[in-house]
């Protein structure tokens, strides 16, 4: 392993709770696909994020709607009505045999 990563994963160990095994990379950037490490070396994203990255990295059209929607607002809990919440369900029954949509926090709930 390169300097750069040693020194990341000796930096993790001190501050972070070590509760996952971790692969020997260290991700700086991404695009696509395509994933950088600390040294610079290119990589195919084959996870996705673990499902929260399927539409790629870094995409200018989806990077431009993230940063309106974050200019209006990030997250409100599903005690509160929210209107795109709303148009979004609207348009996901509209395109399968389902009467409602149900968005959830995490898989457990699903």
């Amino acid at each position: 392993m390169s300097k750069a990563f040693d020194e990341l994963v000796a930096r993790d160990k001190k501050v972070l709770c070590q509760t996952y095994g971790r692969y020997p990379l260290a991700i700086t950037k991404a695009v696509g696909c395509r994933m950088w490490d600390v040294d610079g070396k290119q990589y195919v994203d084959l996870l996705s994020g673990i499902a929260v990255a399927g539409l790629g990295h870094s995409h200018p059209e989806l990077l431009e709607v993230m940063r309106e929607q974050a200019g209006e607002l990030i997250h409100v809990s599903n005690l509160f009505y929210q209107p795109r919440q709303v148009e979004l369900a609207e348009k996901l029954v509209a395109t399968c045999a389902c009467d409602r949509a149900f968005f959830c926090n995490s898989g457990a709930e699903a």
